[in-house]
C-alpha cells in the first residue's frame, strides 16, 4: 500500500514538471496575448526569431501573424542577421500581416545578401514608431535592400499596401543589387512621417532615400543621407531613376510635403531628382536643399525636384496628369556630359526634362505650377539647361507661375539651349509667366 502511494506521488510530480515545461516552452515571446490591448512583447533576437517563425509556420500551414499585435520593449543591439518574412512560399502569404509598434526603440541589423528588417507588409497592416540601425550589404546583384521593409503591398496580388509611419532608418546600405531605399523598396500603401539618415551606395537599378518605387502615398518624409551611385560605364544607363525621396513615382503615386537634405552623386544614371527621379504622378509642397551631381557620358536628366517629369514609352493610353506644384529647390545642380555623341544632358532647377518618351502617343497634361528655384544650375559639356526646366519635347506641357532666382551657367559659350526658365522648348510648352 505504501509503495502504491509512492508510485502515485512520483507520477503526479512527473506530470506537474512536464506540464510546467510545456507551459514555459509554449509561452509566446516575452509576454502578452497578441491583442491590441495586450500585444506580444519583444525583448531580444530570440523573440524576433519567433516572429519570423510565426510567418513561416509550416505546421499550422498559415501565417500566424494575422491581426496579431506586437510591441518592442527595448533596443536590440545584438545584430539581427535575418529578414522577417517576405519570401514566397507554398504556405500562403509570407508578408507580415500584423501590427508592429517599435515603441521608439532601435533594432540593429547586419545583412549580407540584401534584405530589410521586414520582408513584406500586407495591406491594412502597420509598422510604426521603429528605428533601424546597422548595415545592409550585398554583392553580385543579390537581393533588394531597405531599412524597414522590402515590399509594402499585399502579396496575394492586390494593389494595396500597409502603413509605415514614424519610422527611421540609420543603417548604411551598400549593395550591388537593384533598388535600394531607406524605408521600403516598393510602396503601394502609405509611408508617412518617416526619415532616412543612412547613406546609400549602389551600382544599378532605381534608388530612393525613402522608396525606390511608389504607386501610392509618401507624405511628410525626409532624407538626410548621402545617395551615391556608381554605374557600369559599359552600359549607358545602368542606374535608372534616383530621387532623394522616391526613385520612380508611378501614375497613382503622390509625394507630398517631403524634404531632401542629402547629397546625391550619380554616375551613369538616367534620371536624377532631389525629390523624385522619374515622375508620372503628383509631387507637391516638397523642398530640396541637397546638392545634386549627375555625370554621364551619354547624357540623362537631373532636376532640383524631379529628374524627368513625363510619360514613359510604355504608357500609350493614360490621360493622368504629371504634376509638380508648390515646390522649392535651393540645392545646387550639376550636369556633366562631356564628349557625348548621344542626346546630351538636361538640367533644370525644378525638372531636368518634361518629356513624352514616344512622341505622338500620349494625351496627358504635364504641369509645372507655382514652383521656385534658388539653386545654382550648371551644365558641363553637351547640355540643355534651364532655371525651371532644362528641356521640353511635349506640346501639352504647361509651365505656370514659376520663379527662378538661381544662376544658370554653361561651360560652352556656343550653347544656345540655356534659359532662365526653360533651356530648350522644342515641344512648344505653354509658358504662363514672365521670364526674369
Amino acid at each position: 500500500m505504501h509503495l502504491k502511494k509512492i508510485i502515485k506521488t512520483k507520477t503526479i510530480c512527473v506530470c506537474l514538471v512536464f506540464f510546467a515545461y510545456v507551459s514555459a516552452y509554449s509561452q509566446p515571446f516575452g509576454g502578452g496575448s497578441g491583442t491590441q490591448q495586450d500585444p506580444y512583447q519583444i525583448y531580444n533576437i530570440g523573440h524576433l526569431e519567433e516572429l519570423r517563425d510565426s510567418i513561416y509556420h509550416i505546421i499550422a500551414n498559415r501565417n500566424r501573424t494575422t491581426n496579431r499585435h506586437y510591441i518592442l520593449m527595448n533596443d536590440i543591439t545584438d545584430s539581427v542577421r535575418f529578414t522577417i518574412g517576405g519570401n514566397f512560399s507554398s504556405h500562403g502569404s509570407t508578408h507580415f500581416r500584423g501590427y508592429f509598434n517599435g515603441n521608439g526603440f532601435t533594432i540593429t541589423i547586419a545583412l549580407d545578401s540584401g534584405g530589410a528588417l521586414f520582408g513584406g507588409l500586407d495591406s491594412n497592416r502597420i509598422i510604426e514608431n521603429l528605428n533601424v540601425d546597422g548595415r545592409i550589404n550585398s554583392v553580385h546583384d543579390r537581393g533588394y535592400a531597405a531599412g524597414i521593409c522590402l515590399f509594402n503591398y499585399d502579396q496575394r496580388g492586390f494593389f494595396y499596401g500597409g502603413i509605415i509611419r514614424n519610422c527611421n532608418n540609420y543603417a548604411t546600405i551598400d549593395v550591388d543589387g537593384p533598388e535600394p531605399a531607406g524605408i521600403t523598396v516598393a510602396n503601394r500603401g502609405f509611408v508617412i512621417d518617416c526619415n532616412n539618415y543612412g547613406s546609400i551606395y549602389f551600382t544599378r537599378g532605381y534608388a530612393g532615400g525613402i522608396c525606390a518605387r511608389n504607386s501610392s502615398l509618401v507624405q511628410n518624409s525626409n532624407n538626410y543621407g548621402l545617395i551615391q551611385g556608381r554605374g557600369y560605364v559599359t552600359f549607358q544607363f545602368s542606374i535608372g531613376y534616383v530621387g532623394g525621396i522616391v526613385g520612380s513615382n508611378g501614375i497613382t503615386g503622390q509625394v507630398i510635403g517631403c524634404n531632401n537634405y542629402g547629397e546625391i552623386d550619380i554616375e551613369t544614371g538616367f534620371s536624377v531628382g532631389g525629390i523624385v527621379g522619374h515622375n508620372e504622378g503628383f509631387v507637391s509642397h516638397c523642398i530640396n536643399s541637397g546638392n545634386l551631381k549627375h555625370d554621364n557620358f551619354w547624357g540623362g536628366n537631373v532636376g532640383g525636384i524631379v529628374g524627368n517629369n513625363g510619360i514613359s514609352e510604355f504608357d500609350t493610353s493614360s490621360t493622368s496628369p504629371r504634376i509638380i506644384e508648390f515646390c522649392l529647390n535651393i540645392g545646387s545642380i550639376k550636369s556633366i556630359s562631356e564628349g557625348s555623341s548621344f542626346r546630351g544632358g538636361f538640367a533644370g532647377g525644378i525638372a531636368g526634362r518634361c518629356a513624352e518618351e514616344r512622341t505622338g502617343r500620349a494625351n496627358s497634361l504635364i504641369g509645372v505650377f507655382n514652383n521656385a528655384n534658388y539653386g545654382f544650375v550648371e551644365g558641363i559639356g553637351k547640355n540643355r539647361i534651364g532655371g525651371i526646366v532644362g528641356d521640353n519635347n511635349y506640346n501639352k506641357t504647361v509651365l505656370q507661375n514659376n520663379f527662378n532666382s538661381g544662376v544658370v551657367v554653361t561651360d560652352d559659350p556656343t550653347n544656345t539651349n540655356i534659359g532662365c526658365i526653360i533651356g530648350n522648348n522644342n515641344g512648344n510648352a505653354t509658358l504662363i509667366n514672365k521670364p526674369l
